[in-house]
């Protein structure tokens, strides 16, 4: 019975660990992935990308300076794992814009930031070319995608401050209605 338990715990664990990295895609959902951030993440929400299998990652995160004024930025680290990729990375993303293509430092750690503001193409293209070209990503690797700090719903998120302004009883009523407009199209 013990060994059973055990074996349940870990069982139990592996599909929390494995869940925990978020979902399965390819290199074909990186727009979509990349949409929904700027679409519903807050000030400082983040997209991973990662690259199954390895310590590859690259994380784009939203800005919000004020309503209306908003981006998505790439943040690419000069990190141990990371120093052999980061001159490309450099170049890839000087490729598309020298202005918008700053090294800064975050504490000791340096940075790449490349600034796409709100376009979602150029945005696209350049992280799938860093995947292929940089981490030698093909069109069948699995990427775990993984958004964080974002609205639940699908909502534009737009000021700095939007996500403190629902009450929890205006998001229990949103869930009620999402959950009945659902029942509603399985009766039909």
């Amino acid at each position: 019975m013990v060994i059973l338990i055990i074996f349940f715990t870990l069982i139990v664990s592996c599909f929390i660990w494995h869940a925990s990295r978020g979902v399965v895609r390819n290199l074909e959902c990186i727009e979509a992935a990349l949409n929904e951030l700027l679409r519903r993440g807050y000030d400082c929400g983040f997209l991973v990308i990662k690259v199954s299998y390895s310590t590859k990652f690259v994380q784009i995160r939203k800005y919000i300076t004020c309503p209306g004024k908003y981006g998505i930025q790439l943040a690419f680290p000069n990190a141990r794992w990371s120093k052999k990729y980061f001159p490309r990375i450099i170049q890839i993303c000087n490729s598309y814009d020298t202005n918008r293509c700053r090294i800064d430092y975050t504490g000791e750690l340096e940075f790449l930031y490349f600034d796409f503001g709100k376009d979602l193409k150029q945005a696209s293209q350049c992280v799938k070319q860093i995947l292929v070209d940089a981490f030698s990503v093909t069109c069948k690797t699995k990427l775990f995608i993984k958004l964080e700090n974002a609205a639940l719903w699908d909502e534009l998120i737009e000021s700095p401050d939007t996500h403190n302004t629902e009450s929890t009883q205006e998001t229990l009523l949103k869930s009620w209605n999402l959950i009945k407009k659902s029942k509603n199209k399985r009766e039909k």
